[in-house]
């Protein structure tokens, strides 16, 4: 079935089909500096969080 717009008026049923992913990545760095006198640990922590949607509508042929 070609996506014209009659086969869409002809269509029995539209059935709508949504995917969702969603990808998080978290990265954490420690740096420990040492002077004679004095240690100083820092951690840096970043969390990065991608969500894609994708909806499709899927044309189903009358019986």
């Amino acid at each position: 079935m070609e996506g014209t717009f009659e086969n869409v008026l002809k269509a029995s049923s539209i059935t709508k089909h949504t995917t969702t992913t969603t990808t998080t990545t978290t990265t954490s760095t420690t740096t420990t500096t040492t002077t004679t006198t004095t240690t100083t640990t820092t951690t840096t922590t970043t969390t990065t969080t991608t969500t894609t949607t994708t909806t499709r509508l899927m044309l189903c042929s009358p019986s």
